[in-house]
This record gives C-alpha cells, sequence and structure tokens, in this order.
C-alpha cells in the first residue's frame, strides 16, 4: 500500500471502511499470531504489550528487558531499510563513496518496485547525493530510493541483497533473510524482532544514520529531474504533532507497513544515561471512537514499552575504582603489614530501581589467599593486581573486576634478609649439608678428644715410668 503519511489510510489497510470489516481484520490478525505469554525480567510491576512480536534491549550491552515471541520469523516491512542504509554508510566509513557523491537513478531502479509504494517521485536519469537518499529512505521511507542506493552500491539489487544477507549474518541474525532493499512484500523475506533489534543497534552506531532517522521534516533541494520536495517522517514519536503517540525521549528508527506484515516499528528511547531499543512487528491498527480514525498500536505499545522501563529500571553503580575492598597481609613490609584493594575500574548495571542493596552478592579472590598459593610479600607496586571481584544479582553474574593495590608496599631489608636467610634453610640440600657438617664436627670432635685422651693416657703412663725408675735409683745409692 501506499503510505506517503504512512498511517493515514489505515481503514484502507485493512480492507474495509465499515466497523465490520475493520473488526473482522482485527479478529483474523488476532487468531493468526495467538497468545503468547511475555517475559519480563525481575521487576515488580507487570506488562503486557499489544503485539505479536516484541523485543526491548539495552543498547549497549544488549541485555534484554522484555521479549516476547522475539524470534520468530514474520514480515519486517520496511525495517529492510535499516539495513540498506547500514551498507550505505559502511561504504562511505570505508572510502567507497561518500555521502555527498551524486547518484544517478537507472533505466533499471524501479524494476520491483510496486505503483502503490511509497515515493518521493524519483525517475530514471535524476541525479540526487547519497545522503538525500538516505534521508528520502529513513524518513520518507521511499522505497526507489532504496533501490537506487543498492545499485550505486552494487551494481545490482541482486548483488546488493547477497551483501544484505552477509551483513546480517556477521551481526548475529539467525532468523533473518533479505530478498529487496526496500522491504515490500516477497515470500522469501523475513526476520524476527531480535534480529532487527541487532540490526537497529548496528544502525544507531553510525552517527550520520542516526542522525538522519531522528528527522521530523526534511527537504530535498532541487534537481536536474524536480524542484524541492519536503517531507515528514513516518514515526508518529517524533512529531510533537501527534500528541497520542508522541513521545519526547525517542530517538530515530524506522516504521514499516503492509498488509501482510501489520504495523512495524524500530525505535530507540534515551533517558537518564540509558539507551535502549524496542522493536515491534505485526501490530493492528485499532478502530476509536471517532469515525474512520484508527490508533496505530506500534505507536501506542512502543511508548507503553518505554514508560514501563523508565518507569522500573534505572542505571545502578555497583563498585566504585575508589571504593576500598579490604586489606591483605603482605610479608617483608617496612612500616605495616599490609596493602588495601580497590576496584580497577567502576563497575554498574540497569537494575529494577527496587533493588536492595543487600540482594546483591559480592564474591572476592584474593590471589596470595587461595590455596596452595605463595604469600603475600613487599615491595607491592601501586596498581599491581592482587585480586578479583564479582557481583551476583538475580542469577546474573557481573565481572569480574580486577582488584589492585591502592599504595606502594615497600619492602624491609631487614626482613628480607631473615626471610631470604629462613628460606635458604628450609631448602633440602641446605638441610643435609648442615646435617652432613655437623656429623664432621661431630666426628672430628670425638677423634679430637679421643687422640686427646689416648695421648693424656700416654703421657701418664710415661710419667709414671719415669718415677719409678727414680725411686730404682735412689735405693741403689744406699
Amino acid at each position: 500500500m501506499r503510505f506517503l503519511n504512512f498511517f493515514g489510510f489505515a481503514s484502507k489497510f485493512f480492507f474495509a471502511r465499515s466497523p465490520r470489516g475493520v473488526a473482522a481484520a482485527l479478529l483474523l490478525t488476532f487468531l493468526t499470531f495467538g497468545l503468547a505469554s511475555p517475559r519480563t525480567y525481575a521487576v515488580t510491576e507487570p506488562l503486557t504489550i499489544d503485539a505479536p512480536a516484541v523485543v526491548l534491549l539495552d543498547n549497549a550491552t544488549g541485555e534484554i528487558f522484555y521479549a516476547d515471541n522475539e524470534f520468530t520469523r514474520s514480515d519486517p516491512a520496511s525495517l529492510v531499510k535499516l539495513m540498506t542504509a547500514i551498507l550505505a554508510a559502511e561504504a562511505v566509513e570505508r572510502g567507497a563513496t561518500s555521502y555527498d557523491a551524486p547518484v544517478t537513478a537507472s533505466d533499471t531502479f524501479m524494476h520491483d518496485v510496486t505503483w502503490d509504494a511509497t515515493s518521493i517521485g524519483i525517475v530514471t536519469g535524476e541525479t540526487l547525493p547519497l545522503e538525500e537518499l538516505l534521508y528520502a529512505t529513513l524518513v520518507a521511507s521511499a522505497s526507489e530510493a532504496s533501490n537506487v542506493i543498492a545499485e550505486h552500491l552494487a551494481g545490482t539489487t541482486e548483488l546488493f541483497v547477497e551483501l544484505m544477507n552477509a551483513k546480517a549474518e556477521q551481526l548475529g541474525c539467525v532468523d533473518t533473510q533479505f530478498a529487496n532493499s526496500h522491504g515490500l512484500p516477497n515470500s522469501k523475506q523475513y526476520s524476527s524482532a531480535y534480529d532487527m533489534a541487532l540490526i537497529s543497534r548496528e544502525f544507531l552506531s553510525h552517527s550520520t544514520l542516526a542522525r538522519i532517522a531522528n528527522t521530523v521534516k526534511h527537504t530535498v533541494p532541487e534537481t536536474n529531474k524536480h524542484k524541492e520536495r519536503t517531507f515528514t517522517t513516518t514515526n508518529y514519536l517524533l512529531r510533537e504533532t501527534h500528541t497520542r503517540y508522541y513521545y519526547k525521549y525517542a530517538v530515530g528508527l524506522k516504521t514499516g507497513s503492509t498488509g501482510a506484515a501489520g504495523f512495524c516499528l524500530a525505535s530507540s528511547a534515551e533517558r537518564n544515561g540509558i539507551h535502549v531499543v524496542g522493536v515491534i512487528l505485526g501490530a493492528k491498527a485499532v478502530e476509536t471512537e471517532e469515525k474512520d480514525v484508527f490508533e496505530i498500536q506500534s505507536f501506542i505499545e512502543m511508548k507503553k514499552l518505554f514508560n514501563w522501563f523508565f518507569d522500573n529500571y534505572e542505571y545502578r553503580t555497583l563498585l566504585n575504582p575508589t571504593e576500598l575492598i579490604q586489606s591483605i597481609k603482605v610479608n617483608q613490609a617496612s612500616g605495616t603489614d599490609s596493602v588495601v584493594i580497590r576496584p580497577e575500574s567502576g563497575l554498574g548495571s540497569i537494575l529494577p530501581k527496587d533493588t536492595e542493596i543487600e540482594d546483591i552478592t559480592r564474591r572476592i579472590t584474593v590471589f596470595s589467599e587461595a590455596e596452595g598459593a605463595a604469600a603475600l610479600s613487599a615491595p607491592i607496586e601501586r596498581g599491581q593486581l592482587l585480586g578479583e571481584i564479582s557481583l551476583e544479582y538475580n542469577g546474573k553474574i557481573f565481572g569480574p573486576v580486577p582488584l589492585i593495590a591502592n599504595t606502594d608496599v615497600e619492602r624491609s631489608e631487614t626482613a628480607y634478609f631473615f626471610a631470604q636467610a629462613k628460606a635458604a634453610l628450609n631448602q633440602t640440600w641446605i638441610k643435609l649439608t648442615i646435617v652432613f657438617a655437623v656429623v664432621l664436627i661431630g666426628l672430628y670432635a670425638w677423634f679430637s678428644i679421643r687422640r686427646a685422651s689416648i695421648r693424656a693416657k700416654r703421657r701418664k703412663a710415661r710419667k709414671a715410668v719415669d718415677l719409678e725408675s727414680v725411686r730404682w735409683n735412689g735405693s741403689d745409692g744406699e
């Protein structure tokens, strides 16, 4: 269907303008996708999102906070254009093209674009800068602009689709297959809410794409075939004039809708230093009390999803690099017998606001205190790795974070000398040498004493003989 204003023709989208026709279509959609059990994560406030497939995750880490049928394959409609834009940004970054490069629409660029597809009216031979084509693709959701980009980058749309699928695989997408550059219906094309969230995270990593996708209104300058054209984003979360849908913290990304796909939306929101990505696939249009006015649930439910998250979650600092964890014993130290350890870096995470500090378990490992480890001895340098710390909350492990010495610890040379001497004395060969030396000394002493004793006896014996000789000589003289 052609959606220049994206959802202005919601009644046509559901095949009938009568309430019965709409009700029948909504019932069919409900029965097709069925009921599901959404998963939320450690938050007391429950949430149910009215959409067949949804996921909400942290843009920085990929941690999932809400998910329902996130791996179910379905038609992503114009969310496909996110991948087209990613490949364009990568081509610019590697120098293969530039954002201001002139790109001319070929004779074949409309080959798979239907007459009722969303368009800004590009014609054969028209030349536009690549960046203007990206504005047309991402802001106005112009399908023909996607094909012009595809041919510019790969020569043909078929080769470009191969690049799209290769990139999806590189990003870890296992439930995605692209068949064109724009997202118009194709039986071979599918994705999942989770895969589209991965693609959205990659998209947001390119600052130019994030800026373009967050644009509310844009004017394409006059070209060789057209006067200037102005269009407004199809993403009503960004449009303040649509108070029913507007969400002031929203950042980009892309809408999509076809009769087969329903209403799809990839969006992100940034608040209080937290940036989350949400994807909704297959949402409905619900008739309101106003005649022929429909409420687009992809916007309503995404806004609800964001509000729920920011109402219930916050970023919590779990470790501060200045925090003194504990003191550990240090041998041979001068002026002290210990050193204090602290985290090498800070650690934080997004946690439920009602999380209590006592709910977080700390596990500290000091390397020198491990079984069989050598005792810690001075000198210690400030910043020296001495251990690690991990934290656990609700089954989730944070860390480990290295624990380092907070200060230098100098060595006591006296203590070091005695420690070395003691260590030396504890060595087996030294002990055997000492024993051998003691034995030798003992034997030497025994032999010395024995020899002295013998000599003494001999001297005594000689002295006795001498006395007898004196006595004998004396009696002979009388």
